[in-house]
């Protein structure tokens, strides 16, 4: 408990200390990590699935306010259930994407954000009597807080990468973002 109370009080305060600034942004380019946990909901099944992904970001400031970003994404894990039709497992092969962002900037430590763009994303649903697999181009749509931690960038967002009648895939994501 204690080591929790330690770790709070030492992230509170490398955020509020005035010495961390989130880096440069204009006309900067960056690279981020970051691991989402995804909710995928399919129209053939009641059940909602959880796989989770680990996404690669690379992207360009062009100014304070305004960037550009490509997303790739790779599966790290698929989520099982058992329905009454037997074990289903659903799982996110890959996801490509382009996307502009608009930061709101609070100060020099924090940013809000929306971003939107295209994605291409490709998943799996299988259980003993189905296998099917597809990928489906989709206009995505997010919210995200970026917190400065000097030339790095902590990052929580919400991501709907797809939201069609078949399959729905949101992520709640978690990573870093190092700016050149």
């Amino acid at each position: 408990m204690n080591k929790i109370i330690l770790a709070l009080l030492t992230a509170g305060f490398i955020v509020i200390s005035p010495d961390t600034l989130i880096a440069e942004t204009n006309n900067s380019p960056y690279l981020g990590i970051q691991y989402a946990l995804g909710d995928v909901g399919v129209s053939d099944l009641s059940e909602s699935f959880s796989p989770t992904t680990l996404i690669g970001r690379v992207g360009r400031y062009f100014n304070d306010h305004y960037a550009i970003e490509g997303r790739f994404a790779f599966p790290v894990r698929d989520d099982q259930k058992t329905t009454a039709g037997g074990d289903v497992s659903v799982g996110l092969f890959g996801l490509v994407g382009a996307y502009g962002a608009a930061h709101l900037n609070l100060g020099k430590r924090f940013s809000f954000y929306g971003i939107a763009g295209l994605s291409l994303v490709k998943g799996e649903i299988e259980s003993a009597f189905m296998k099917k697999s597809g990928s489906e181009l989709q206009l995505s749509y997010g919210i995200g807080a970026d917190i400065g931690l000097g030339s790095s960038i902590l990052n929580i967002e919400y991501f709907s990468y797809s939201d069609d009648s078949n399959f729905d895939f949101d992520a709640l994501g978690l990573g870093i973002k190092i700016v050149f």
